[in-house]
């Protein structure tokens, strides 16, 4: 299947693979365990001494998200722990009091509306 993704902040002009890379190495985490995810959106705000993600992700027919942050004397090791969403949860008034105010900003902008339109996402999840 084609992979359709969306990639902001730091990682705009990164390839997919790059990404990958970038979670496998960051996070400490299994290549293969984060082969097993789709990833439709990640972003990556680097604020000098702090930085913060998001990936939205399928794996299965089902949506999942990652949130993760860090300060200048630890990184984002152990924190790619993706959780288990809907399209209904995204897109409700409870989704919108996340605490990282600058990607919920951004999430908030539009992005997952158009990401959830009419099938595009049918096609996301296969």
């Amino acid at each position: 299947m084609e992979k359709r993704n969306l990639f902001l902040g730091e990682y705009v002009g990164s390839s997919y693979e790059d990404v990958i890379k970038d979670i496998t190495y960051n996070y400490e985490v299994e290549r293969h365990t984060v082969d097993d995810y789709q990833i439709i959106i990640a972003i990556l705000n680097d604020h000098g001494y702090e930085e913060d993600s998001y990936f939205l992700m399928s794996k299965d027919g089902k949506l999942y998200e990652n949130f993760a942050g860090h300060c200048s004397c630890m990184g984002f090791e152990g924190q790619f722990q993706p959780e288990e969403t809907s399209v209904e949860y995204l897109m409700s008034e409870q989704y919108a009091n996340r605490n990282d105010t600058e990607i919920m900003e951004f999430l908030r902008s539009g992005i997952l509306r158009s990401v959830f339109r009419e099938k595009k996402l049918r096609r996301i999840l296969g």
